[in-house]
């Protein structure tokens, strides 16, 4: 059986990873081209090689066709910070001892000849990054290709220190790790474990020469740490297309970032990758084991160009129509989604390239040069082929407008440890797992919604035909504490009128138009504090009726029934009040019709009786016009601390306690206390109360027979 996604989570709670926009941006403004005109040379000087001579200055277009020229020997280096062409049929040769720059600003497009004799080198910072555009020609000999890594602040777990893994690839060909180690420490397996030193397989030496970079291999079996493969020799090359997660320290400045639990803070850090750009069609590995395991498919693989690449142009030639995978001219049986490590929240970050929707700030498809992320195969022979084509450019529509009609729901337990998921109402979606929706990739925090079939999305794109909708969370958190769920743009759901946070475990509904956070505490050894069970958001339609709800309450009366009263400000045209109940704030059933008084702008009073009401109980107006419109009130929630109908006899309370808590019964009799394993912890007689003191953390169950021979059960939790 495996377990790959296991180890992937795993993982996660341990290191820090990846680089998605803390890695470097980096895509051109515009394409403009080099040609005669008025680019300034500066100090540097580029010669013919033949007859045709360059004037002093160029200015925006091409190089005339059929021309050649050469950037001499020992010439002070050209930067160029606009973006340059070098036209078909042009040949640029950069002679040995010379060099051209790309600035963090520029693209270099080669639609003719660049023979890199010298050295071609694009720049990168914390501004950006330069690129090879969409390019036709050809590009010989080697380049250096930069990514820059900025200083990390050191959130999350004690001495952190700001480092973090990150998910790389290499833009050009036959990068080897030697090259990466020229600017950063790189570790891994070998004997000699001397600080500072080398060891036997290359690596910097460590106390323990734990690994610096791994791969991860889908088809892995077994232990759930098999899927994560280390390299084992600081000659291993970086292949293009396939992604790698690699620990970054610092740059070569201090030795003690290598030490055991070193507390040197990460600082920014610009790797070179030195090889041949990689052009044209690069088909990706990718593997499928079919184990039946939720674990099958995932693949890490890299953008392998020196230059962003977008996930629609991939997608979008040839889009099916449905299905869980897809298959066009350049993809076949993986799904429309990708997953991008973000290692400020300790989260992935995803988007779906069907319903152009994303989560923490990946709203456009746009993956950056040297940036590696997963993907999900489908089915039996997965392909991915990357072109040219591929690479984002501002002058092929590469941002597409996504309206923001999606809603945002955030889960925080610290400023490290966070995750996002995204509900949008898109036409042809389904309320379960489809084409349209992005499955959640586990990690530390996790906030996910899920529907029948039971599967957990990190976005949940919902059918816009309805009418009210019931949204079911799950959280999943790594142990106790206090957690926030914050809520981005509510106000725009598509169908929205009220949006309400239903909390369970604590019996209360949260107005989220009005509040964006909602914070809360987790038990983990009370499992209703977390998980499936805890929260829904129950969504109302904006069909307009003529009625103003001013109030809606719902208390208990005479200790035995609930009171459920509201107050209207105006009534036009209005037909009737239905009064509708739940005990899970899911599911609701009719309790009672009560039809309009109303006349105009006259305040009108009502009142509706639940005569058996639930220990939890949940309440909501269906407010119908005379041309049967109708929309839903909020909803009220009572728990009942107490409930003196015939089918309930014991009420415990506290109950989660810590340590003390009271039983109350209505009719006298006798009962025993029990831990979980059947052991008998106290017995005794109760008139009417009895409370337990000093009672020890656990679960158990307090059995209570009445002297009218009735038998009844209560769970019982203590924490401390």
């Amino acid at each position: 059986m495996k377990y790959k996604l296991v180890a992937i989570q795993i993982f996660l709670h341990l290191v820090f990873i990846d680089v998605y926009a803390q890695f470097g941006g980096g895509i051109g403004k515009g394409d403009a081209k080099i040609t005669t005109g008025s680019l300034p040379l500066g100090n540097y000087f580029i010669g013919t090689t033949s007859n045709f001579a360059l004037p002093s200055n160029w200015s925006t277009g091409n190089f005339p066709s059929n021309e050649n020229a050469e950037i001499r020997t020992g010439v002070t280096q050209p930067i160029l910070t606009v973006n340059q062409t070098i036209a078909e049929g042009t040949t640029i040769n950069i002679m040995s001892g010379a060099s051209l720059t790309i600035a963090p600003t520029g693209v270099l497009t080669v639609n003719g000849a660049l023979n890199n004799n010298g050295t071609l080198n694009l720049q990168s910072n914390a501004t950006g990054s330069a690129s090879i555009g969409n390019s036709s020609g050809t590009i010989t000999g080697n380049a250096i290709v930069q990514r820059f890594v900025p200083a990390m602040a050191s959130p999350g777990p004690t001495n952190s220190y700001g480092r973090r893994w990150r998910f790389i690839s290499s833009p050009v060909q036959n990068a080897t790790l030697q090259d990466l180690r020229q600017e950063m420490f790189v570790t891994g397996s070998g004997t000699g474990a001397v600080v500072g030193t080398i060891n036997s397989n290359g690596f910097d030496a460590t106390h323990n020469n734990s690994p610096t970079v791994f791969r991860y291999n889908e088809t892995a079996t077994g232990s759930s740490s098999n899927g994560w493969v280390s390299l084992n020799h600081i000659d291993s090359t970086l292949v293009p297309g396939i992604g790698y997660r690699m620990f970054v320290r610092g740059d070569r400045s201090d030795t003690s970032r290598l030490s055991h639990n070193s507390t040197t803070p990460q600082n920014a850090v610009t790797l070179d990758f030195r090889g041949v750009p990689n052009q044209g069609n690069i088909n990706i590995p990718l593997t499928f084991t079919n184990s039946s395991s939720i674990g099958d498919g995932w693949n890490m693989v890299g953008n392998p160009y020196p230059s962003a690449i977008d996930w629609n142009l991939i997608h979008d030639p040839g889009r099916a129509a449905s299905g869980s995978g897809f298959t066009g001219d350049d993809y076949a049986n993986i799904n429309h989604s990708i997953y991008v490590y973000n290692p400020v929240t300790n989260q992935y970050n995803s988007y779906n390239a069907l319903s152009n929707t994303g989560t923490g700030g990946l709203s456009s498809g746009i993956i950056a040069s040297g940036q590696a992320f997963f993907v999900k195969a489908t089915a039996a022979n997965p392909s991915l082929t990357m072109r040219e084509s591929h690479k984002a450019s501002t002058t092929t529509g590469m941002f597409k407008n996504i309206n923001n009609t999606s809603c945002y729901i955030q889960l925080i337990r610290d400023s490290f440890n966070r995750d996002e998921m995204c509900i949008k109402y898109l036409n042809g979606s389904t309320v379960n797992v489809d084409m349209y929706d992005t499955r959640l990739f586990p990690a530390s925090v996790n906030v996910s919604a899920w529907g029948s079939d039971s599967v957990d999305l990190t976005i949940s794109c919902r059918p816009t035909t309805t009418v009210n909708d019931t949204i079911r969370l799950n959280i999943s958190v790594p142990g106790s504490g206090n957690y926030t769920l914050r809520f981005k743009n509510s106000s725009n759901l598509a169908i929205q009128d009220h949006v309400t946070l239903i909390d369970n475990f604590t019996t209360t509904a949260t107005n989220l138009i009005t509040q964006t956070d909602y914070t809360f505490t987790v038990n983990s050894t009370v499992p209703q504090s977390f998980g499936r069970g805890r929260f829904y958001i129950v969504v109302s339609n904006n069909n307009p009726v003529p009625v103003e709800l001013v109030e809606l309450k719902a208390t208990v009366e005479n200790r035995k029934r609930v009171r459920i009263n509201w107050q209207s400000a105006s009534e036009i045209n209005f037909s009737h009040y239905e009064v509708e109940k739940s005990t899970d704030g899911v599911e609701f059933t009719a309790l009672d019709k009560l039809d309009g008084r109303g006349r105009g702008t006259t305040t009108m009073h009502y009142i509706a009786w639940d005569n058996n009401p639930a220990p939890l109980n949940y309440y909501r107006l269906k407010m119908v016009d005379k041309d049967a419109t109708y929309k839903y009130s909020h909803t009220v929630v009572v728990k009942m601390s107490e409930v003196f109908n015939t089918s309930t006899q014991a009420v415990v309370f506290p109950n989660p306690s810590t340590g003390q808590f009271t039983l109350r019964i209505d009719v006298p009799g006798s009962y025993t206390l029990t831990d979980i394993t059947g052991k008998e912890i106290e017995n005794g007689r109760c008139e009417s109360e009895q409370t337990f003191s000093h009672i020890r953390t656990g679960v158990y169950m307090l059995k209570v027979t009445t002297d009218t021979g009735k038998v009844e059960q209560v769970k019982v939790v203590v924490t401390r």
